[in-house]
């Protein structure tokens, strides 16, 4: 009795099995493979659908991740203030505090909002950033002179962002974001700061 795998038949069927066998693993893999980067893909589009992307600014992406990269001083947002008022340029004022938990939870989100609108082509608004820890008594005072009373009445409360519009040698509330609340609505503040 021959057996199934001798003369040149069964030599072609067993040289068949391991040049196709290779080629079928490999193929499935390459599939799993590409599934799997896929997969990876769709949901990092998903968890970050709400990123904005840079690809419209005038200056390249910079480290902008902390606070601390992007505040000013007292004295630059008191010029920027005056500088804003005689020129009749919209500001996009910001308020936060060292130690804040609520300033904490969003520093990424807020730094990036800021970072973004601030560095748009054709967007004449004028950005500052002001660490109330920073602030005197006396600098509160100039302060609250100049910002509408709505936004710090009772208490100034951080992290706070406002948009106001110069009118009569005063500022003029438009829109803000005070303390709490989604980032859907600390977007749309920064949205609302944009004047061209």
């Amino acid at each position: 009795m021959r057996n199934k795998f001798e003369g040149w038949v069964g030599k072609y069927l067993i040289l068949s099995h391991y040049i196709k066998r290779p080629i079928y693993v490999l193929s499935v893999a390459a599939i799993v493979f590409i599934s799997g980067i896929t997969f990876m893909i769709s949901n990092f589009h998903e968890l970050n659908k709400d990123s904005l992307p840079l690809k419209n600014t005038s200056q390249p992406i910079v480290s902008f991740a902390k606070y601390n990269a992007l505040k000013n001083s007292f004295a630059e947002v008191q010029s920027g203030l005056n500088k804003a008022q005689k020129t009749g340029q919209n500001v996009t004022l910001v308020f936060i505090q060292k130690g804040c938990t609520d300033c904490e939870k969003i520093e990424g989100k807020l730094t990036h909002y800021y970072y973004y609108y601030s560095q748009l082509k054709n967007n004449h608004t004028r950005y500052l950033m002001v660490d109330m820890q920073d602030v005197s008594d006396n600098q509160l005072q100039w302060l609250v002179k100049k910002i509408p009373a709505r936004v710090i009445y009772p208490v100034l409360k951080t992290p706070t962002v406002v948009n106001l519009k110069p009118k009569n040698k005063k500022w003029v509330y438009k829109s803000s974001f005070i303390e709490k609340g989604s980032t859907k609505q600390l977007r749309k503040v920064f949205q609302d700061g944009v004047s061209s």
